[in-house]
């Protein structure tokens, strides 16, 4: 699957563009691992992280509203100076378009969440997402979804199913 390295552009393009002199990559703003655009236009933030779910909740939460903050800087930044726009994006409602077309999909590994695993599995048999209380939130105070796969879930329901 082609997706966009979001750590590349945040660490480099970004940072640079907001702190010429900057030379340390601890003063980029967070973002997920991964960025991709589907044929329907929704938007999908994929984070992945090698840990229980319950100790990723700080930094899955920092890194989804800063990479929300940041992609949206740069798209008026696009229009306003290169007269460049997205055609889809809402540029008069950015927070109504990420409820409408953001998916934020935190990939988990099984063997750290063999309970959460299982629900996981069973969720997607009832057809239900399976989330975590900040999952949830970042649901209901800014994505469309956001939900949590292991790697071979999303394989599976994912990445095999994906329309460019």
């Amino acid at each position: 699957m082609k997706i966009i390295d979001m750590d590349e552009i945040a660490h480099n393009v970004y940072r640079i563009a907001r702190f010429p002199d900057s030379v340390k990559e601890s003063e980029s703003l967070a973002s997920a691992d991964a960025f991709a655009i589907s044929s329907e236009d929704i938007w999908y933030f994929i984070e992945f992280k090698n840990q229980k779910i319950s100790k990723a909740k700080d930094c899955v939460t920092k890194k989804a509203f800063q990479n929300w903050y940041w992609i949206v800087d740069i798209l008026y930044e696009l229009k306003d100076k290169n007269n460049m726009q997205y055609n889809t994006f809402n540029y008069d409602n950015p927070i109504a378009f990420a409820k409408e077309n953001v998916v934020y999909i935190l990939v988990v590994s099984e063997e750290k969440n063999i309970v959460d695993a299982d629900k996981m599995r069973k969720c997607l048999l009832a057809g239900q997402k399976f989330q975590s209380d900040y999952m949830r939130k970042l649901e209901k105070y800014i994505f469309k979804e956001a939900y949590i796969y292991t790697p071979e879930l999303l394989e599976n329901n994912f990445v095999k199913h994906f329309k460019y």
